[in-house]
């Protein structure tokens, strides 16, 4: 700890007023413009600051209270600042793109530009700090934590007696009321067309993954024989219901007796699971994306078996097998899905070959790996050459991966439309509609992605990113832009898009009366059920609301959290945790190139993250234990 000094008192309250204005600001521009005089910069610095001084001059005494204390438990230099003010940098354009979806909020006068460095300064310190208090209690956990409470109730008899039973069945109990409210399904508009696609009433449907239009389709017309339409598809979300509470009871297991978790991290994955929005209320929620997002968390149960120092993964068909048929799912629920197992795989391959020049793997269970890793690959591709044939699944391949791109191109031609030449339009109209400028949604790329040109050509595709290419190096700050613009709910806690599903039927688009009409689905018209589904839905939006617990379904929650659990891994040299990781941040990538922000597209990362804490703590406290087995006191 360094010595204390006038400078660092100044430099600490300073930063500390900085982050209480800047989590009190109205950043919003005055609506009346400026001019530039006295009068209009003290209206300017009225609308921003003006009637927070009580409230910034409390929150500035706790927040000059609780930096000076996070300073004293400070191990040392963690250089998160080189993390902190990129991320910071994110969350003040995020401020602006809120606004007007244009960054003119940060410059339009002195004031907002003094609100810009403000900002920046306080959100940076903010996170800086943040930082340093997750990694002091993370470690102090990982240290002292124990896995189970000393007090020998009769709830904690149980659960040590079945340390996978016990959670089964409370997380059967608990998610049970999600399941009957959700009742016959909260089906997204996407499932429309994947069940019009399986039963021959439509053909456009083609870009869904195919194992999954299979798979709810399949699940469908077995239900049916259950009588009704309502029933087929309240089997399939029974299906979600009973996989999502397994997998947590595995994971549980999985965290007690190897990982030897701390118990707040076993009763918060508990709670989160069973209570928290993006977990509970996707139980009844019928999209593609919820079994993907079981089968990555499923894949990153076994991962943390395969990285554990002790568990002789590659003696174990049971654990080769269920990584298996998890890979192999992760594939073929999303068309996107290779791009996280591929990866993995072949570091996860590279490490094994590491291990064994060590001198750490034996030949025999490196076979087995390049056995298991090839089982995946060819066994996801024959399913999916079979299934594409009649379910399609790969025509919209390459428009669907090109989200990201055409949202620059579309943001570069509404900015500087003006200095597209002529050829470069008729290149561009081969992928796109040249007027492109004219749809381009910041938000969602689907307006863009509709432009598409079916016909195009692999000649076509080339052509288009040389000159996206070009473009990028004419004006890289437009690309920026839009990638910003498109993804800061990413990083940026204050807003983000929530989406539950509500419905059943939907009356107002014709592919939805279609498949309503053929299966014969239909609200429940119940007066007592309505109402309590209304509850339901009281408690989703009550939630998202509450201090902490809202956390638990934030997007950007799970993001930072990634993010800095990556920097501790890096900073402490945690090998296995990074390796963990992996899937993760694949994951990540693939929410950052889709078509628009949601949670059902960051629920692959959102579901592992008690995993990867599990081995982070396990990690350090082995590395600990090492450690001081090494200093000369210890030894023998």
């Amino acid at each position: 700890m360094y010595k204390k000094n006038r400078m660092y008192y100044l430099t600490l309250v300073l930063c500390s007023i900085c982050v209480a204005l800047a989590l009190t600001m109205n950043f919003a521009p005055r609506a009346e413009g400026t001019s530039g005089n006295i009068g209009d910069i003290f209206a300017d610095m009225k609308n921003g600051f003006g009637g927070t001084a009580f409230i910034t001059t409390l929150l500035s005494g706790l927040l000059i209270w609780c930096n000076y204390h996070i300073d004293l438990i400070k191990k040392d230099k963690l250089y998160v600042g080189m993390i902190c003010f990129p991320i910071a940098i994110v969350w003040l354009m995020g401020e602006s793109f809120a606004l007007d979806n244009t960054l003119s909020a940060l410059h339009s006068s002195p004031v907002q530009c003094l609100k810009s460095i403000i900002y920046v300064v306080g959100s940076t310190y903010l996170l800086t700090q943040l930082a340093h208090l997750l990694r002091f209690l993370l470690d102090a956990s990982a240290l002292n934590g124990r896995d189970l409470p000393q007090t020998e109730t009769w709830l904690v008899r149980q659960y040590r007696k079945h340390p996978f039973g016990f959670p089964l069945v409370v997380f059967l109990t608990v998610l049970f009321p999600q399941l009957v409210l959700s009742y016959p399904a909260r089906m997204h508009f996407d499932v429309t067309g994947q069940l019009l696609r399986y039963f021959g009433l439509d053909t456009l449907a083609a870009h869904h993954p195919p194992a999954s239009t299979w798979l709810i389709g399949k699940v469908v017309s077995l239900g049916m024989l259950l009588g009704n339409g309502n029933r087929a598809v309240f089997l399939y979300i029974v299906l979600q219901y009973l996989l999502l509470s397994v997998l947590s009871a595995y994971l549980l297991y999985t965290m007690r007796i190897y990982f030897h978790s701390p118990r707040w991290l076993q009763m918060a994955t508990l709670l989160v699971t069973a209570l928290a929005p993006y977990h509970a209320a996707y139980v009844g929620a019928m999209v593609k994306d919820v079994i993907y997002a079981y089968a990555v968390l499923l894949m990153e149960i076994e991962l943390l078996y395969m990285l554990h120092p002790d568990f002789r993964f590659w003696e174990s068909k049971r654990h080769g097998v269920l990584f298996w048929i998890a890979a192999s799912l992760t594939i073929l629920m999303r068309n996107n899905g290779r791009y996280v197992v591929y990866p993995t795989m072949a570091v996860l391959f590279i490490s094994v070959l590491f291990q064994k020049i060590r001198g750490g793997v034996r030949r025999k269970e490196r076979i087995r790996c390049v056995i298991l890793f090839m089982a995946v690959i060819v066994s996801a591709n024959v399913v999916l050459g079979c299934l594409s044939g009649r379910y399609g699944g790969r025509n919209g391949d390459i428009k669907e991966a090109l989200s990201l791109p055409f949202q620059q191109t579309a943001r570069y031609m509404k900015e500087y439309g003006t200095e597209v030449s002529e050829e470069e339009r008729e290149i561009l109209s081969h992928v796109l509609d040249s007027e492109v400028a004219d749809i381009y949604n910041p938000r969602i790329s689907d307006p863009v992605k509709a432009s598409y040109r079916k016909g195009a050509t692999t000649e076509d595709l080339k052509a288009y990113f040389k000159l996206w290419m070009k473009q990028f190096f004419r004006h890289p700050m437009s690309y920026i832009r839009a990638t910003v613009n498109h993804n800061f709910f990413l990083i940026w806690p204050k807003q983000e898009e929530h989406n539950f599903y509500t419905q059943a039927v939907y009356k107002d688009v014709e592919p939805g009366v279609r498949i309503a009409e053929y299966l014969g689905i239909h609200e429940v018209e119940s007066p007592v059920f309505q109402t309590l589904a209304q509850l339901q839905d009281f408690y989703v939006g009550t939630v998202l609301m509450l201090p902490i617990w809202g956390m638990t379904s934030n997007v950007a929650f799970y993001s930072l959290l990634l993010i800095f659990l990556f920097v501790f891994s890096v900073k402490n040299r945690l090998q296995r945790t990074l390796l963990a990781m992996l899937p993760l941040f694949m994951s990540v990538l693939i929410a950052i190139a889709s078509p628009v922000v949601l949670p059902r597209y960051c629920l692959p990362f959102i579901y592992p993250m008690p995993a990867v804490l599990a081995m982070y703590l396990f990690e350090v406290k082995e590395k600990t234990e090492k450690q001081s087995l090494l200093k000369p006191e210890n030894r023998n």
